[in-house]
Order: structure tokens, then sequence, then C-alpha cells
């Protein structure tokens, strides 16, 4: 039996205490009560910039052997710790509510040996975004995940100035930082793994693309781009051995915070005030552009950088600005609030996902827009995706990912079927033949990312992927 007390590479303010030990029958279990829960290892993960002390029972057959007490205590270690944090948040909440822990799929950390669970007494007010429990996947699923990241690691480049990206016509940083979320969204860490070199050279390529101003959309000049690489470089956070490394994405990650934040400062008329478009230096906003530059703030957020609220506020105003209702009773949000009148179901669902993370309540806008997102017919393609199939997909399916319930299994139980069927032999998945407007400019890799994404929201490895209990209940 071992006890542990480590400090997260991927937050220096984080502590851990971990025992591991092997039950007679080498199964895992980690406990949380007076019952056992057949469950992965995960961490039990505090702030330590205050003291708090938190208990460790270790559960062995019949019973607890082992209660240690814990200090404050900062000491260095090489596990990441990010996606344990929230783990160790859902388990300890779920205990408290309800005497029990709930399953998850987990690719962290001691395969060998089982973890143990601590019942922690004290948490901070502010917290991550609160997430429920992942649900497992089918296994259709995850063979057609695993399949198609075996066929985007087949297609990295690895050789010369693009090494470490993916073909694209004009967006080669955006489609790369989304084949990096890809991988990361299923477990694959850096350096870890049979896909740990292709994160790896990702994120090498992502970083490069920076420029002094800390702007990483100046290729194809974007700010879909740079919310990209920014979210692909947030959830990569921590998870390197190299610790000179890691502090030197973090300080990238905040020069990239930093460009979103500016860029909403840039005067624009009332109508636009809040939001994003597509240059960090533009006059006008959208409510497509917007919604990837407030995920990168939550994300920012989650892994512990401070983005003020007034920016969140300011950016929920000009969400909220774009909700409508129509004479033939559609209720839901428009591209661009002030200029549009008719309510798109991506934009939508988008709207509906932030809503859920930054708000605290369901209001007339959420109820209403739910309504009208369950009226959307699932296809392959089709007038209803207006040319943008897999994006207006993801929109759609965070939307009633944050919905949850039936309205989520069934929008995403067809939308799963869509795909899996979809998929070509080899892994990958090609265009619609509705959607000249991305195959055109964002390449043959794309469809494959997205694909992978939309699949991989029940895990909920990545901050942008979890669901907000609000909303749930």
């Amino acid at each position: 039996m071992t006890l542990r007390i480590t400090r997260s590479r991927h937050n220096p303010d984080l502590a851990t205490l971990a025992a591991s030990f092997r039950t007679p029958d080498h199964s895992p279990y980690v406990g949380a009560s007076t019952g056992f829960c057949n469950c992965p290892p995960i961490f039990f993960c505090v702030p330590d910039r205050f003291t708090y002390v938190f208990i460790g029972m270790i559960w062995h057959w019949p019973g607890p052997v082992l209660v240690a007490s814990v200090d404050s205590m900062r000491i260095q270690t090489s596990i990441p710790a990010r996606q344990d944090c929230g783990e160790s948040q859902r388990m300890y909440r779920d205990y408290r509510e309800n005497g029990t822990c709930k399953r998850r799929r987990h690719n962290l950390g001691m395969h060998s040996g089982v973890l143990l669970t601590c019942l922690l007494l004290a948490f901070p007010a502010a917290q991550p975004a609160r997430a429920e429990p992942s649900q497992k996947m089918s296994d259709d699923v995850e063979l057609a995940i695993e399949a198609g990241l075996h066929w985007l690691a087949s297609q990295q480049v690895k050789d010369g100035g693009a090494a470490g990206s993916w073909s694209s016509p004009k967006y080669p940083t955006a489609v790369t930082g989304l084949a990096g979320l890809a991988f990361l969204a299923n477990g694959h860490l850096p350096g870890e793994g049979n896909h740990g070199v292709v994160v790896e050279r990702a994120m090498k390529y992502v970083q490069s693309s920076m420029t002094s101003d800390g702007y990483a959309g100046s290729i194809g000049d974007s700010m879909y781009v740079h919310a990209i690489c920014t979210l692909f470089a947030l959830s990569y956070l921590g998870m390197h051995e190299d610790a000179e490394k890691d502090a030197e994405l973090a300080q990238w990650c905040r020069k990239a915070i930093n460009v979103i934040v500016s860029s909403q400062k840039v005067p624009k008329a009332k109508a636009e005030k809040g939001g994003w478009r597509y240059s960090p230096h533009t006059h006008e906003s959208d409510l497509s552009v917007a919604s990837w530059q407030l995920l990168c703030l939550h994300a920012a957020r989650q892994c512990g950088y401070s983005i003020d609220d007034s920016v969140i506020n300011f950016a929920m105003g000009y969400v909220n600005s774009g909700f409508v209702r129509t004479k033939d009773g559609q209720s839901g949000f428009v591209y661009r609030p002030g200029r549009s009148t008719v309510p798109e179901y991506g934009v939508t669902g988008t709207c509906v996902l932030l809503k859920g993370i930054f708000e605290n309540q369901v209001d007339d806008k959420m109820s209403e827009s739910l309504k009208y997102l369950k009226s959307f017919e699932i296809g392959w393609g089709g007038s209803q995706y207006r040319g943008y199939f897999f994006i207006s997909t993801w929109y759609l399916m965070q939307g009633f990912f944050q919905m949850g319930g039936t309205g989520y299994e069934e929008f995403a139980g067809k939308t799963r079927k869509v795909l899996v069927k979809r998929q070509k032999g080899d892994g990958h998945w090609p265009y619609p033949s509705q959607s000249s407007a991305h195959r055109q400019g964002v390449g043959p890799v794309f469809p494959t990312t997205m694909a992978i994404l939309i699949l991989s929201l029940d895990g909920q490895y990545l901050p942008i992927f979890q669901r907000q209990r609000s909303l749930f209940r």
C-alpha cells in the first residue's frame, strides 16, 4: 500500500492525497462510503493556497484500513491532475448527495493498482464549472472513434516546416488544433501511448503559429483559428512531463487569452458590443465566432486563469441580445444580433451551451430555445444545415448535451447512427454533398476531427465538454 501527497503539474495550487493498493482479486475499486464503487483511478484535489484538511479512507475487504489527514502541503509531482480534479468533485458531490459514486471511463494513472478515495471536507467558494458524470460509450461509437483517430494519426505531416500539422488549403493551424483536441478528448496525452507523439507534434506546430502580440490566428487571419488553437493549448496545459515546456505553454495561453479580451474592447456599434468576429480588430460581431471565444474563456477559468466577470457579462449580454421570436412561432438565436431576423438551429444550440455554462438559471430564452431545437430534423446533410453539416452538428450536439435527459439521448442517438454509418472503411469521414462551403477552404481532414469531437462528448474529458448541473436538473 502506498500513500502519497503530490502537487499537480497542471496547477501548482492543487494538492492531491492518493493511496494505491491491490484488492485480493486485483480488481479496481474506489470507495467513498461504507460500500464499494467499481470505478477507475481518480485523484481528489484541493487548492492549497489556504489550509484544508481532508481525510482519506482506503477501503479494503471488508472495511477501511487507513485514515490519513493532511494540512496544506506543496510537493512536486509528474501526475497530470486537471481532469482528475473535475472527476473528484463529481465523486465527492455524488457521495454527499447520494451516498454513492458513479462509474466513468478513464485513461489516467496507475493501471496496475487502485487509487484510493479521499473525502474532501472543505472546498473554496470558487470552483470550476460543475459537471455531471459521463456516460459509457457504445461499442460501435468507441470503434468509430478509434478508427478515426488512427486515420488522423496516419495523415499528420511528419517532416518539414509543416511537421505536426494536417493538410488544409487555408486553415492548417485550425485543423491541427481540432485534431489535437480530438486526441485529448479521448484521453490520449502528450508523450504517452500510441498517439502521444502525434499530440506533441500538433502542439509544437500550433505554438509556432503565434505572432509576437499573442495572435494565433495569423494563418487564415481568423479569430476562429485563434480560438481553436487556444482551446487546444488550454486543454493540453498541465499534461506534459517537461515543466519548462509547460511553463512556456502557460505564458502562450496567457497571451492568447489577452488577445480575446482586448478584441472585445474594440469600439463597435451598439448591436455589436460585447462580441467578436473574424479579425481581432474588427468593429463587427457574430454569435458563431463569439461562442468560440467564450468557450476559450471558460476553459481558461477551468485552468486557473483569472477572467474578469465584466468580460463574461458583457459577452453574455451580446449573446442574449440575439434571441428572437418570429411571427410563425419560432423562438431561438440569430447569427448576427441586430441584423439577422430568423433563428438558426446551430447558433441556438451553441447559445444554449453558453447560457448553461455562464448563467445560473433556466430563463424563458433557454426554455423556448430548447423547444425550438427539438424540432430539428437530423440527417446526413440537407438544407437545414445551411451547408455546414459538421459545425452545425457540433453546435447542436452541445446544446442538447446541456439539456441532458431524453432530449439529448434522442438527438445524440440519431446523430451517432448517422455518423457511424457514414464513416469510411479506413476510418475517415467525408463531407456531405451540401458542404461545399467548408470543403473548399478547410480541407479533407476537418470532417473527421469534428465527427470524433461530436462522438466524444459523453466522455467529458475536456473542460468545454462538461455538462452543467443547473440545466441537467
